[in-house]
């Protein structure tokens, strides 16, 4: 196994949920089996339909869609990993809201507990 394939978690701050991606998995196929209503689109890291906001952690971006300034708070789960040398996890706070699917892009603020809706 490559170090860069190692497993890694992803906490979902307004889930209170912390998903383990395999190391033969992609964050996105462990994302949508959570239920988290993301687009999966080209799953190649080119179109940037599965884009995610995250609030903290290392990100590998293997992706060639995204600016430098996106990458500062979203990643594409399709190709994206996280840094494995690195303390934590990978903590992503989409809302799940199908109702409002706008919000579940926005990050929520991980020191305050999240309302549902």
């Amino acid at each position: 196994m490559s170090v860069r394939n190692a497993s890694f978690e992803i906490y979902l701050a307004w889930a209170d949920t912390t998903l383990t991606v395999a190391p033969e998995q992609t964050a996105l196929q462990v994302l949508l089996a959570a239920g988290v209503p993301i687009e999966p689109g080209c799953q190649t890291g080119g179109c940037g339909s599965c884009a995610t906001e995250y609030v903290e952690g290392d990100v590998i971006h293997k992706d060639a869609c995204l600016t430098p300034e996106d990458r500062a708070r979203r990643f594409c789960p399709c190709v994206s990993r996280r840094e494995p040398h690195r303390a934590g996890g990978l903590i992503t706070a989409p809302r799940r809201s199908l109702a409002y699917r706008a919000d579940w892009r926005r990050p929520c603020d991980v020191r305050r507990p999240v309302t549902r809706r």
